[in-house]
């Protein structure tokens, strides 16, 4: 009985220190004139739609790169040209009404 008495309280003690934390440290504000507190501008998004590229290889796989509406870079490899011509509905939708339209003419070309 006094073993199990001396075990739960151990058993207590341990887990007590244990759920405590050591304070965290202060956080220091960085100068004004340093890296840190300098953030850096996001890169603006291109001027106008970005042309996209479609090459057909040889392998039968057609690439398409460039950017979307918003900037963001597109490659993207279909396994044919089948497949890009079902997906144009859906790659359209994150494009410029420009780019939907020069992918529409560039997809019927190939």
């Amino acid at each position: 009985m006094m073993h199990t008495r001396l075990i739960a309280l151990t058993a207590a003690l341990l887990m007590a220190l244990s759920c405590q934390r050591s304070p965290a440290p202060a956080a220091t504000p960085a100068p004004a004139g340093s890296a840190q507190a300098v953030a850096a501008k996001p890169a603006a998004p291109p001027e106008g739609p970005v042309p996209l590229s479609l090459v057909r290889n040889s392998d039968g796989t057609v690439q398409v790169k460039g950017a979307d509406r918003w900037g963001k870079a597109i490659d993207v490899t279909y396994e044919s040209v089948e497949w890009l011509k079902k997906a144009v509905p859906v790659v359209s939708r994150g494009l410029a009404p420009e780019q939907a339209a020069q992918l529409e003419k560039d997809v019927a070309g190939l």
